[in-house]
């Protein structure tokens, strides 16, 4: 059989050093930044638009006015067609449980812009996300996560083997931590659009998994001589280029979207190009090695 680069050569390793990555990357969100950043999806809070009678306000203005009011907000200047006016969104972290605080809020908000610009403030709409409630939604989308995780797990050892499905797990739950890890280190808010490209990765991860385990399954029947190490390699070899130059393409679509867009959409794209090269990497470089110690000791 023709010599094939060994990529599992230094597989334990390998492994060993991506979650040393991944721990260093918890411990410096937890050390440095006191946590995650989370939306008001699952922290409670007010989402505010507005818009002044005049023209040239910066979000910098916004933010230096609110700052003595608000301890934790974020504001962003949204690109009108009226020219005469600005528009802003503006995102208030607080423990809101009812309809009153909303209101004292809004009332807050536009005696201070008053004050300050001497122009009228009209609150274009608004909605607030109680503690209760985003305390069930931050639950649920982890119960969800998990859920997909078991299905995962079903899924591919109904179509493989349980080995085949332990690695693919494996593999998966590392791209995860290692999205939630650089979520931590950036400071990107954790908001729904972010869980839905978790789960994305999710299923991009498991897709370039599969097509590797494919074709190992496929050599494992010609190939009943060759060791399976050897098997592992030929498959990989055979899947390399189909791999990259999928990657490659949904990384650049990716970039464009990131490029040319703002707001949630912008932090999909971003997290979903890192999970692209890190779903990519662990297809080969984590789940195989896993499949390798795992095919003899789990049918």
């Amino acid at each position: 059989m023709q010599k094939v680069f060994n990529f599992l050569k230094y597989g334990n390793k390998v492994i060993i050093v991506s979650f040393c990555m991944i721990l260093s990357g918890f411990i410096y969100t937890f050390m440095y930044h006191g946590g995650y950043n989370w939306g008001i999806d699952f922290s409670s809070g007010v989402n505010i638009n507005f818009v002044i009678d005049k023209s040239g306000i910066k979000d910098y203005d916004i933010q230096r006015i609110l700052s003595s009011v608000y301890k934790t907000f974020d504001v962003n200047k949204i690109i009108s067609s009226d020219e005469s006016k600005s528009q802003f969104s503006i995102i208030v972290k607080s423990d809101i449980t009812d309809y009153a605080l909303k209101k004292e809020i809004h009332s807050t908000l536009i005696d201070k812009l008053n004050t300050e610009f001497g122009a009228n403030v009209e609150i274009l709409d608004s909605y607030f996300i109680d503690s209760n409630f985003s305390s069930i939604l931050r639950t649920k989308s982890m119960l969800l996560v998990c859920l997909t995780f078991t299905l995962i797990l079903f899924y591919v050892a109904l179509r493989f083997r349980l080995s085949y499905a332990v690695a693919s797990i494996f593999a998966t739950i590392h791209d995860i931590l290692f999205v939630v890890a650089f979520l931590g280190i950036f400071r990107i808010e954790i908001n729904s659009s972010i869980i839905v490209s978790i789960l994305t990765i999710i299923g991009y991860s498991l897709n370039d998994t599969i097509i590797i385990f494919d074709r190992i399954r496929e050599n494992s029947r010609n190939m009943t001589d060759t060791l399976f190490l050897n098997i592992l390699n030929v498959s990989i070899k055979q899947t390399l280029s189909r791999t990259i130059l999928t990657s490659m393409t949904t990384f650049v679509a990716v970039l464009s979207i990131y490029v040319f867009t703002e707001g949630a959409i912008k932090d999909f794209s971003l997290i979903f190009m890192v999970g692209v090269v890190v779903g990519t990497y662990s297809s080969i470089f984590i789940a195989s090695p896993i499949l390798l110690s795992c095919y003899k000791k789990i049918k």
